[in-house]
Protein backbone atom coordinates (compact mmCIF):
# COMPACT_ATOMS: atom_id res chain seq x y z
CA UNK A 1 0.00 0.00 0.00
CA UNK A 2 0.90 3.39 -0.68
CA UNK A 3 0.02 6.76 -0.83
CA UNK A 4 -1.02 8.40 -4.10
CA UNK A 5 -0.79 12.24 -5.22
CA UNK A 6 -4.50 13.80 -6.00
CA UNK A 7 -4.15 14.91 -9.58
CA UNK A 8 -3.85 18.48 -10.26
CA UNK A 9 -7.10 19.57 -11.60
CA UNK A 10 -8.75 23.08 -11.53
CA UNK A 11 -12.13 21.63 -9.84
CA UNK A 12 -13.79 24.89 -9.47
CA UNK A 13 -12.81 25.71 -13.17
CA UNK A 14 -13.84 22.40 -14.39
CA UNK A 15 -16.99 22.58 -12.76
CA UNK A 16 -18.22 25.66 -14.15
CA UNK A 17 -17.13 24.61 -17.66
CA UNK A 18 -19.36 21.31 -17.51
CA UNK A 19 -21.94 23.88 -16.08
CA UNK A 20 -21.24 26.38 -19.42
CA UNK A 21 -22.27 23.69 -21.71
CA UNK A 22 -25.10 21.96 -20.05
CA UNK A 23 -28.57 22.67 -22.57
CA UNK A 24 -31.00 25.51 -21.31
CA UNK A 25 -33.71 25.49 -24.00
CA UNK A 26 -37.01 23.18 -22.85
CA UNK A 27 -40.50 23.86 -23.67
CA UNK A 28 -40.62 26.70 -21.14
CA UNK A 29 -38.76 28.77 -23.82
CA UNK A 30 -41.69 28.81 -26.41
CA UNK A 31 -44.15 30.89 -23.88
CA UNK A 32 -40.86 32.93 -21.81
CA UNK A 33 -41.08 36.30 -22.24
CA UNK A 34 -37.60 37.87 -20.44
CA UNK A 35 -34.46 38.71 -22.59
CA UNK A 36 -32.65 36.68 -24.94
CA UNK A 37 -29.70 37.66 -22.72
CA UNK A 38 -30.45 36.28 -19.61
CA UNK A 39 -30.80 33.04 -21.00
CA UNK A 40 -28.11 30.94 -20.07
CA UNK A 41 -28.75 31.82 -16.49
CA UNK A 42 -32.41 30.91 -16.46
CA UNK A 43 -32.94 28.67 -13.87
CA UNK A 44 -35.67 26.60 -16.33
CA UNK A 45 -32.85 25.51 -17.72
CA UNK A 46 -29.78 22.73 -17.00
CA UNK A 47 -27.23 25.50 -17.36
CA UNK A 48 -28.39 27.33 -15.08
CA UNK A 49 -29.73 25.39 -12.30
CA UNK A 50 -25.58 24.17 -12.41
CA UNK A 51 -24.56 27.52 -12.39
CA UNK A 52 -26.93 28.42 -9.37
CA UNK A 53 -25.02 25.27 -6.95
CA UNK A 54 -21.71 27.03 -8.28
CA UNK A 55 -21.51 29.21 -4.62
CA UNK A 56 -21.98 26.07 -2.61
CA UNK A 57 -20.24 23.60 -4.63
CA UNK A 58 -17.61 25.68 -4.63
CA UNK A 59 -17.75 26.04 -0.50
CA UNK A 60 -17.93 22.47 0.22
CA UNK A 61 -14.31 22.32 -2.34
CA UNK A 62 -12.93 24.56 0.14
CA UNK A 63 -14.34 23.06 2.74
CA UNK A 64 -12.53 19.67 1.83
CA UNK A 65 -9.54 21.14 1.30
CA UNK A 66 -9.05 22.75 4.42
CA UNK A 67 -9.74 19.50 6.20
CA UNK A 68 -7.66 17.15 4.23
CA UNK A 69 -5.61 16.03 7.53
CA UNK A 70 -9.10 16.09 9.74
CA UNK A 71 -11.47 14.69 6.86
CA UNK A 72 -13.52 13.07 9.83
CA UNK A 73 -14.70 16.52 10.12
CA UNK A 74 -16.27 16.26 6.15
CA UNK A 75 -19.91 15.66 7.14
CA UNK A 76 -23.03 15.23 4.84
CA UNK A 77 -24.93 18.36 4.89
CA UNK A 78 -28.27 16.97 3.01
CA UNK A 79 -28.32 20.69 1.32
CA UNK A 80 -29.06 19.71 -2.10
CA UNK A 81 -32.18 18.04 -3.55
CA UNK A 82 -32.63 14.99 -5.66
CA UNK A 83 -32.84 17.01 -8.77
CA UNK A 84 -29.58 19.23 -8.19
CA UNK A 85 -27.87 15.79 -7.43
CA UNK A 86 -28.81 14.35 -10.30
CA UNK A 87 -27.87 17.36 -12.34
CA UNK A 88 -24.17 16.87 -11.10
CA UNK A 89 -24.01 13.19 -11.57
CA UNK A 90 -25.47 13.22 -14.77
CA UNK A 91 -22.07 15.16 -15.70
CA UNK A 92 -19.88 12.87 -14.23
CA UNK A 93 -21.55 10.08 -16.55
CA UNK A 94 -21.43 12.33 -19.47
CA UNK A 95 -19.45 15.07 -19.59
CA UNK A 96 -16.43 15.71 -22.24
CA UNK A 97 -14.84 18.04 -20.16
CA UNK A 98 -14.95 15.58 -16.83
CA UNK A 99 -13.94 12.57 -19.17
CA UNK A 100 -10.88 14.13 -19.65
CA UNK A 101 -10.14 15.34 -15.86
CA UNK A 102 -11.02 11.19 -15.24
CA UNK A 103 -8.24 10.02 -17.75
CA UNK A 104 -5.46 12.97 -15.75
CA UNK A 105 -6.28 10.73 -13.01
CA UNK A 106 -5.64 7.79 -13.96
CA UNK A 107 -2.62 8.84 -15.81
CA UNK A 108 -1.61 10.12 -12.44
CA UNK A 109 -0.99 7.03 -11.13
CA UNK A 110 2.94 6.29 -10.94
CA UNK A 111 3.75 3.60 -13.80
CA UNK A 112 4.92 0.95 -11.26
CA UNK A 113 1.36 1.04 -9.90
CA UNK A 114 -0.65 1.80 -12.80
CA UNK A 115 -1.71 -2.29 -12.49
CA UNK A 116 -2.45 -2.03 -9.07
CA UNK A 117 -5.80 -1.14 -7.02
CA UNK A 118 -4.05 1.25 -3.63
CA UNK A 119 -7.68 -0.01 -1.62
CA UNK A 120 -6.14 -3.81 -2.32
CA UNK A 121 -3.08 -4.39 -4.02
CA UNK A 122 -4.48 -7.19 -6.14
CA UNK A 123 -6.49 -5.99 -8.42
CA UNK A 124 -6.06 -3.49 -11.61
CA UNK A 125 -7.87 -0.37 -10.83
CA UNK A 126 -10.73 0.69 -13.58
CA UNK A 127 -13.20 2.74 -12.06
CA UNK A 128 -13.04 5.99 -9.57
CA UNK A 129 -14.08 5.63 -5.87
CA UNK A 130 -16.06 8.13 -4.58
CA UNK A 131 -13.95 8.59 -0.85
CA UNK A 132 -17.02 10.19 0.25
CA UNK A 133 -19.73 8.62 -1.86
CA UNK A 134 -22.07 10.12 -4.23
CA UNK A 135 -25.00 9.34 -2.86
CA UNK A 136 -24.29 11.14 0.48
CA UNK A 137 -22.05 14.05 -0.99
CA UNK A 138 -23.50 14.83 -4.35
CA UNK A 139 -21.42 18.23 -3.79
CA UNK A 140 -18.10 16.31 -4.34
CA UNK A 141 -19.17 14.11 -7.24
CA UNK A 142 -16.90 15.85 -9.64
CA UNK A 143 -14.49 16.93 -7.25
CA UNK A 144 -10.66 15.32 -8.08
CA UNK A 145 -9.52 14.98 -4.73
CA UNK A 146 -12.45 12.98 -3.70
CA UNK A 147 -12.07 10.02 -6.60
CA UNK A 148 -9.53 7.72 -6.23
CA UNK A 149 -8.59 5.15 -8.81
CA UNK A 150 -9.93 1.57 -7.32
CA UNK A 151 -10.54 -1.96 -8.52
CA UNK A 152 -14.03 -2.48 -9.11
CA UNK A 153 -14.42 -5.47 -6.45
CA UNK A 154 -12.74 -3.19 -3.93
CA UNK A 155 -15.45 -0.34 -5.20
CA UNK A 156 -18.38 -2.94 -4.69
CA UNK A 157 -17.29 -3.91 -1.08
CA UNK A 158 -16.67 0.14 0.45
CA UNK A 159 -20.18 0.54 -0.07
CA UNK A 160 -22.09 3.76 0.75
CA UNK A 161 -20.74 4.24 4.74
CA UNK A 162 -17.65 6.63 5.16
CA UNK A 163 -17.80 5.68 9.10
CA UNK A 164 -18.25 2.84 11.67
CA UNK A 165 -20.48 3.08 14.78
CA UNK A 166 -17.64 4.63 16.95
CA UNK A 167 -17.40 7.41 13.92
CA UNK A 168 -14.06 6.16 13.00
CA UNK A 169 -13.21 5.85 8.96
CA UNK A 170 -13.97 2.64 7.47
CA UNK A 171 -11.78 3.09 4.46
CA UNK A 172 -7.47 4.89 3.74
CA UNK A 173 -8.10 7.80 1.72
CA UNK A 174 -4.83 7.39 -0.40
CA UNK A 175 -4.54 10.79 -1.28
CA UNK A 176 -4.29 12.43 2.86
CA UNK A 177 -3.79 9.30 4.73
CA UNK A 178 -0.17 9.38 6.14
CA UNK A 179 -0.18 4.87 6.77
CA UNK A 180 1.95 4.01 9.82
CA UNK A 181 5.12 3.64 9.18
CA UNK A 182 5.53 0.55 9.93
CA UNK A 183 5.45 -3.07 9.07
CA UNK A 184 2.35 -4.21 10.16
CA UNK A 185 0.97 -6.68 7.86
CA UNK A 186 2.20 -10.48 8.58
CA UNK A 187 1.92 -13.61 7.55
CA UNK A 188 2.60 -16.53 8.85
CA UNK A 189 2.77 -20.55 7.19
CA UNK A 190 2.21 -23.59 8.80
CA UNK A 191 1.89 -27.03 7.57
CA UNK A 192 -1.43 -28.96 7.08
CA UNK A 193 -0.93 -32.52 6.08
CA UNK A 194 1.93 -31.45 3.72
CA UNK A 195 0.36 -28.23 2.33
CA UNK A 196 1.48 -25.20 3.60
CA UNK A 197 -0.97 -22.74 4.86
CA UNK A 198 -0.56 -19.22 5.10
CA UNK A 199 -2.36 -16.91 7.61
CA UNK A 200 -2.55 -13.13 7.40
CA UNK A 201 -2.78 -10.86 10.52
CA UNK A 202 -2.07 -7.28 11.00
CA UNK A 203 0.14 -6.01 14.03
CA UNK A 204 0.54 -2.72 15.43
CA UNK A 205 3.47 -1.43 17.44
CA UNK A 206 1.72 1.78 17.95
CA UNK A 207 -2.31 1.73 18.32
CA UNK A 208 -3.70 4.96 16.71
CA UNK A 209 -6.55 6.89 15.27
CA UNK A 210 -4.95 5.49 11.87
CA UNK A 211 -4.18 2.07 12.78
CA UNK A 212 -8.06 1.58 13.65
CA UNK A 213 -8.76 3.10 9.98
CA UNK A 214 -5.98 0.77 8.66
CA UNK A 215 -7.88 -2.55 10.90
CA UNK A 216 -11.54 -1.13 9.59
CA UNK A 217 -10.02 -1.25 5.87
CA UNK A 218 -8.75 -4.67 5.69
CA UNK A 219 -11.80 -5.73 7.34
CA UNK A 220 -14.35 -3.69 4.80
CA UNK A 221 -12.61 -5.28 1.48
CA UNK A 222 -12.16 -8.49 3.28
CA UNK A 223 -7.97 -8.06 2.81
CA UNK A 224 -7.11 -10.72 4.58
CA UNK A 225 -8.90 -13.28 3.52
CA UNK A 226 -8.24 -12.48 -0.40
CA UNK A 227 -4.69 -11.86 0.27
CA UNK A 228 -5.06 -15.62 1.52
CA UNK A 229 -6.99 -17.03 -1.96
CA UNK A 230 -4.11 -14.87 -3.60
CA UNK A 231 -1.04 -16.26 -1.37
CA UNK A 232 -1.57 -20.17 -2.68
CA UNK A 233 -0.60 -20.18 -6.51
CA UNK A 234 1.99 -17.33 -5.78
CA UNK A 235 3.25 -20.11 -2.85
CA UNK A 236 3.19 -22.94 -4.97
CA UNK A 237 5.20 -21.22 -7.83
CA UNK A 238 7.97 -19.95 -5.32
CA UNK A 239 8.20 -23.51 -3.99
CA UNK A 240 8.60 -24.72 -7.25
CA UNK A 241 11.55 -22.05 -8.58
CA UNK A 242 12.87 -22.65 -5.30
CA UNK A 243 13.23 -26.45 -5.86
CA UNK A 244 14.88 -26.08 -8.91
CA UNK A 245 17.77 -23.52 -7.49
CA UNK A 246 18.67 -26.26 -5.06
CA UNK A 247 18.23 -28.75 -7.77
CA UNK A 248 21.09 -27.09 -9.96
CA UNK A 249 23.25 -26.87 -7.12
CA UNK A 250 22.76 -23.07 -6.03
CA UNK A 251 23.01 -23.04 -1.86
CA UNK A 252 20.05 -21.98 0.09
CA UNK A 253 21.89 -19.30 1.75
CA UNK A 254 22.01 -17.65 -1.83
CA UNK A 255 18.04 -18.79 -2.52
CA UNK A 256 17.34 -16.75 0.63
CA UNK A 257 19.43 -13.78 -0.73
CA UNK A 258 17.55 -13.37 -4.09
CA UNK A 259 14.09 -14.00 -1.87
CA UNK A 260 15.39 -11.32 0.53
CA UNK A 261 16.35 -9.21 -3.14
CA UNK A 262 12.87 -8.91 -4.26
CA UNK A 263 11.01 -8.71 -0.71
CA UNK A 264 12.77 -5.61 -0.12
CA UNK A 265 12.02 -4.74 -4.11
CA UNK A 266 8.51 -5.38 -3.70
CA UNK A 267 8.63 -2.81 -0.55
CA UNK A 268 10.20 -0.28 -2.30
CA UNK A 269 7.83 -0.38 -5.54
CA UNK A 270 4.56 -1.31 -3.61
CA UNK A 271 5.30 -0.22 -0.20
CA UNK A 272 6.03 -1.65 3.10
CA UNK A 273 3.27 -3.78 3.25
CA UNK A 274 2.40 -5.17 0.37
CA UNK A 275 1.18 -8.55 0.66
CA UNK A 276 3.65 -10.52 -1.37
CA UNK A 277 6.60 -8.82 0.85
CA UNK A 278 4.82 -10.16 3.17
CA UNK A 279 4.52 -13.70 1.98
CA UNK A 280 8.54 -13.39 1.10
CA UNK A 281 9.44 -12.21 5.00
CA UNK A 282 7.79 -14.93 6.75
CA UNK A 283 9.08 -17.70 3.99
CA UNK A 284 12.62 -15.89 5.00
CA UNK A 285 11.58 -16.65 8.83
CA UNK A 286 11.66 -20.49 7.97
CA UNK A 287 14.53 -22.95 9.46
CA UNK A 288 16.24 -24.56 6.56
CA UNK A 289 14.11 -27.70 7.21
CA UNK A 290 10.94 -26.58 7.53
CA UNK A 291 11.97 -24.23 4.27
CA UNK A 292 12.83 -27.88 2.30
CA UNK A 293 9.65 -29.17 3.91
CA UNK A 294 7.39 -26.47 1.64
CA UNK A 295 9.35 -27.01 -1.27
CA UNK A 296 9.37 -30.34 -1.33
CA UNK A 297 5.66 -30.81 -1.06
CA UNK A 298 4.68 -28.33 -3.70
Amino acid sequence: MIRLRPVKVNNKKLFHEIAKKKQFRNPHCQTCEEPQDDCGSCLHGNRGKMLSLEAYVFGRYDFYEAHTNDLNAIQPEHTLNEESAKLIRDSYEHSTAFQDARKKIFDAIPPEMQGKCPFCMISEPTTLEHYFPESVYPEYILYAPNLVPCCSHCNELKGTSVFDDHHTRRIIHFYFDDLPEETFLKAAIRIEDGIPIVQFTLEFAHPSQMTKIVQNHFEALQLQKRYQRQVAGELSTLCREIREYTQNGLPMEMVRTILRARMNSFRRTHGENYWKASLYEALLEEDEAQLQQMVQSA
